[in-house]
């Protein structure tokens, strides 16, 4: 055993350690990924569309904090892959051989999962408040995030392929819009679930109209920033079904559609109908569309790793 080594080091030093090590590196990436996704996602929708009368703050505080504490986990065990990858120690890895991707979503996650403790420790708002009160430590919260944004601009084909700056400005936004959109979703869908029996429609009307503003344009960054990482990354067309990239992006896409789908049939079909109690229906579509957008986020995270030759 080598001094210093770890029992997941010993693990992927065994036959197969490259591929092991790669294998375990995506896994990393895709949990990174969804923490970061979930912290920010609902995180947002926490600041600028939950209101005190919908109730379930602290489910949706613990969400953000996991979201936190995901994104850190994936960075570990992404840095300890690189690290047997390279055979480096880990501190080298973190301190910047490679792994400055994964130091980052480690650094952000720690604040945001620290900066949230203290909303889950005090008393919850009263329902006479117009909008979430931030706790004394939010700012660390918030600085985590911003962190754990940046880190994807140290990410896979965003340091290797195109002009350096405008890729790492184009994943920073489409990260960012992409969780706002998603994280929201998973929001609505964890009040939907466990609502108020005596949520009426009103509450619904607010919470949806709002985050529908929000949507909108974090659905048209999404797709402007997204063309632009694909025109960095592919050379021709042909790329979009002669490599594992362009192939995973073609899933991408597909599965986004299905998620449109769902929030076209709630915007168009489900709000229109709703009646003087909380919509079923609402619970079943959210659920749908934020089943359909995590996978979204997982093969986000592949996309990373995933190679354009």
């Amino acid at each position: 055993m080598l001094l210093g080594s770890t029992p997941i080091d010993d693990f992927l030093a065994s036959a197969d350690a490259t591929s092991t090590a790669e294998r375990v590196q995506r896994f990393g990436v895709v949990v990174g990924v969804v923490g970061v996704v979930l912290a920010v996602g609902v995180g947002v929708f926490l600041v600028t569309v939950w209101r005190p009368v919908v109730g379930g703050e602290r489910r949706l505080v613990v969400t953000c904090l996991v979201g936190g504490a995901l994104a850190a986990a994936g960075g570990v065990v992404e840095a300890l892959a690189v690290a047997s990858i390279r055979s480096i120690s880990f501190t080298d890895v973190v301190g910047g051989e490679g792994g400055t991707a994964a130091m980052l979503r480690i650094v952000g996650g720690t604040l945001i999962a620290l900066g949230l403790v203290e909303g889950l420790l005090t008393r919850a708002v009263v329902d006479t408040a117009e909008r979430w009160r931030l706790p004394a430590t939010a700012v660390f919260a918030l600085a985590g995030m911003v962190v754990a944004v940046l880190s994807f601009g140290f990410d896979g084909h965003t340091v290797s392929e195109g002009p350096r700056a405008l890729h790492a400005v184009a994943d920073a936004v489409h990260v960012t819009a992409g969780a706002v959109w998603a994280g929201g979703i998973v929001a609505i869908a964890l009040l939907a679930v466990r609502r108020h029996p005596g949520d009426g429609v009103g509450v619904w009307w607010t919470l949806l109209h709002g985050f529908s503003a929000v949507a909108t344009v974090a659905l048209v960054a999404v797709t402007v920033a997204g063309v632009a990482m694909a025109l960095f990354v592919l050379d021709d067309a042909g790329q979009l079904t002669g490599t594992p990239w362009g192939r995973l992006l073609l899933v991408k896409v597909a599965v986004v559609g299905v998620a449109a789908a769902f929030g076209a049939y709630q915007r168009f079909r489900v709000i229109p109908r709703l009646g003087g109690d909380t919509p079923n229906g609402l619970a079943r579509v959210v659920v749908g569309e934020a089943v359909v957008l995590i996978a979204v986020v997982v093969l986000t995270g592949f996309l990373t790793t995933a190679s354009t030759l």
